[in-house]
């Protein structure tokens, strides 16, 4: 991840933000996203996602005028929206709001693995005085075989975009994996610099289009950003001994491997049964801090 970056290219084109705010069925995904806590959307350069628990509802080809309806494994569309690729103009305005419907009766309700615990992420930070802002999700740089940084997230406090890997305490990743994976995020911005730069267009898009409430002035990109471990699933009192241990073996591998690497650390024992807001990242222990903290004669 030391290479520099092929392409990455997150913001739209100006016509394409043009065109969501004026094209009719644009706008009634826009005002489904402005209401639905549930649905995030997410720019993507050339397209625009939009996402429901984690899972894609719309993409959306702002220079082709087109709309893909969920996935390529979905079937039996509903008679309203026969195909799953539409063009913009053949699409009711009205059918908008029964297609998110249609979607999401077929996903069910988000679940308990981790594609859910970052949506509720997203969904419990958008309010307009959240101290942190979910500024992108499941980022993949080209060039890239599997690896994608789960969240990046911008602290409005310090004015510092956030590198964040979120981790059920079940994943084995939990055990230290995460260390390396958030030292190759953290290389990749370093030796690319227009990837971290890119994104106060893209809130200031975010903006204009009205999917965002928080009033910044600015986001700044030129400080190292912070890294960050967001955790679900460690209670002290009810976790095993064997999910226990997989903390303790992530604290010796930081005390070992990755001792100069700083990396604060929020958990929620059970993300589906708490709102998944954070606090300002100052206010978040380091990694060491919480193990001190949490796992002391555990």
């Amino acid at each position: 991840m030391s290479e520099p970056a092929k392409v990455f290219r997150r913001r739209l084109w100006a016509e394409d933000v043009r065109l969501f705010l004026s094209h009719p069925v644009l706008i009634h995904i826009l005002e489904e996203v402005k209401e639905r806590t549930e649905l995030d959307l997410q720019l993507r350069g050339s397209y625009v996602d939009v996402y429901y628990g984690g899972y894609n509802l719309f993409q959306i080809h702002c220079r082709a005028k087109q709309i893909h309806l969920g996935s390529q494994s979905d079937t039996d569309f509903p008679e309203f929206w026969p195909k799953r690729t539409m063009d913009l103009d053949e699409i009711d305005p009205t059918n908008i709001a029964p297609a998110i419907a249609w979607l999401q009766q077929r996903r069910s309700k988000p679940g308990t693995d981790e594609r859910s615990f970052e949506s509720a992420i997203i969904r419990d930070n958008s309010a307009f005085d959240a101290p942190v802002v979910i500024l992108d999700r499941q980022i993949v740089q080209p060039g890239w075989k599997k690896e994608r940084l789960d969240l990046l997230l911008y602290d409005a406090t310090e004015q510092q975009m956030v590198l964040g890997e979120v981790k059920l305490l079940a994943n084995k990743e939990i055990a230290g994996d995460f260390f390396p994976q958030l030292l190759r995020y953290q290389g990749l911005l370093a030796n690319n610099p227009s990837i971290q730069a890119t994104y106060p267009h893209v809130f200031e898009q975010k903006a204009t289009l009205g999917v965002v409430q928080h009033e910044l002035d600015a986001l700044r990109a030129d400080k190292a950003p912070l890294l960050l471990l967001l955790m679900s699933g460690f209670d002290a009192g009810t976790t095993s001994k064997g999910l226990t241990e997989r903390l303790h073996t992530a604290a010796k591998r930081k005390a070992t491997e990755y001792a100069t690497l700083d990396v604060r650390v929020h958990n929620w024992s059970d993300f589906t049964a708490e709102p998944c807001r954070l606090p300002a990242i100052s206010e978040m222990p380091r990694f060491e801090e919480w193990i001190d903290s949490n796992l002391n004669g555990a």
